[in-house]
């Protein structure tokens, strides 16, 4: 018996990857770093701010770059995309008694405000700075359980990164993949989320 989904955000619920290569952009410029090419983004696209510190920005701490994504993403929100099917899934689900809850390696604050102008109400928010340990780390899906008081059985998370797979497999929940990767079960839309539990 399934009592509440768990979503990943970008890439599932909005598609912010141009909004996200923006604005990494202008923290490397900022930061005084060289440009970030596509090629190298896309491929740590999904992981945590620490990573992106690693990767690009050596000498900055993970607040200075969390604080400038948060100050400066909202700049470069016209390239972010709500999935066509979010608003009325999620509406779908409350109906008929499901929690929802995004477990996101976003800051809190600016995936809140990401949740907001695409019209999204979850009962529950969880994340980077929520957590000790990003995703690919289970933590995130620790901390809804303790939330929702549920057991693992009766979670599916919804997710489309390998880094959503990993903590997904690593918490005990069933993994839907979406966006082209795989899982327990694999949909190509959001709206097939609901045949599925129906």
């Amino acid at each position: 018996m399934i009592k509440a989904i768990l979503f990943d955000l970008d890439g599932v619920l909005v598609h912010s990857f141009d909004a996200w290569f923006a604005t990494v952009n202008q923290a490397a410029s900022f930061f005084g770093n060289e440009s970030i090419k596509e090629k190298d983004f896309r491929a740590s696209y999904g992981e945590s701010t620490e990573e992106d510190v690693r990767k690009f920005f050596p000498n900055q701490t993970v607040k200075s770059v969390d604080d400038f994504y948060e100050n400066h993403f909202i700049s470069n929100i016209k390239h972010l995309k709500v999935a066509p099917d979010a608003v009325n899934v999620f509406q779908k689900l409350k109906d008929i008694g499901l929690f929802t809850v995004i477990v996101t390696n976003t800051s809190h604050d600016l995936a809140l405000d990401i949740l907001n102008i695409a019209n999204l109400k979850p009962d529950k928010l969880i994340g980077g700075d929520d957590v000790v340990n990003a995703k690919p780390d289970p933590e995130m899906i620790f901390k809804a359980f303790d939330y929702l008081k549920v057991k693992d059985s009766e979670i599916l998370y919804v997710g489309d990164s390998v880094y959503d797979q990993e903590a997904a497999k690593s918490a005990g929940v069933k993994f839907v993949g979406i966006g082209g990767i795989n899982g327990d079960n694999t949909i190509s839309n959001l709206t097939e989320l609901i045949d599925l539990i129906s």
